[in-house]
């Protein structure tokens, strides 16, 4: 499937991706990630065609499972960096639920760093971290797991 994305704006980093915490968690998580990728076959049923839009939808903080299926789908290299042939756009809801929304965000503002084409869709657990009652908490999705993510 051919998408135009022209009219849309790539992805920004995000800032506080990089602190010094989160860039030492991603580095001990992922050099486990890449020791574990020796093992994952990919499957070649599953893999693109050069040049296809690739939608990720739903990551939920999961960081694992996100890079073992795109592993999987021959979409990152064993550095994990993603395949430069093409778009990526993520569909929302990369936070909550799983304990590594920071590292996702790490590793992705690793991968806006390299040039590649990559769109990211608000869903409404990112909500979350925009709409706040007095106390601070979220009001969109008040969910425990959103809580801690945005501590």
């Amino acid at each position: 499937m051919d998408t135009n994305t022209s009219q849309f704006q790539t992805a920004s980093e995000m800032p506080y991706a990089n602190s010094d915490l989160t860039k030492t968690k991603s580095k001990n998580l992922s050099e486990k990630l890449i020791e574990h990728l020796k093992s994952v076959k990919k499957d070649k049923s599953l893999f693109f065609t050069k040049g296809e839009t690739v939608y990720i939808p739903d990551i939920h903080g999961d960081f694992v499972h996100l890079i073992i299926t795109l592993y999987r789908h021959d979409l990152i290299d064993s550095k994990l960096n993603l395949n430069k042939n093409h778009n990526y756009i993520f569909l929302g809801d990369l936070y909550d639920r799983a304990p590594d929304s920071d590292v996702i965000d790490h590793w992705l503002n690793t991968q806006i760093k390299s040039k590649l084409k990559i769109y990211r869709l608000v869903g409404n657990h990112e909500m979350a971290f925009f709409e706040r009652d007095a106390n601070g908490y979220p009001v969109i999705f008040p969910s425990q797991d959103s809580i801690k993510d945005i501590s």
